[in-house]
């Protein structure tokens, strides 16, 4: 489920879980490079994470 960085410090200890690791990655599909792309700039701007979260 996707969730913005802001609800992480109220939605993990409220489920028993804290953050064990983050990974990032920016996305490198050739869309990300194409200036003609209308949505070229949010996607440049785009970070996925991954949080490995585990039970306190």
């Amino acid at each position: 489920m996707l969730r913005t960085r802001a609800t992480w410090p109220w939605c993990t200890p409220a489920a028993g879980l804290r953050v064990a690791d983050r990974l990032e990655t920016r996305p490198r599909h050739s869309r990300v490079r194409n200036t003609g792309d209308p949505f070229h700039a949010a996607r440049a701007g785009e970070v996925t994470s991954l949080w490995r979260l585990t039970a306190v």
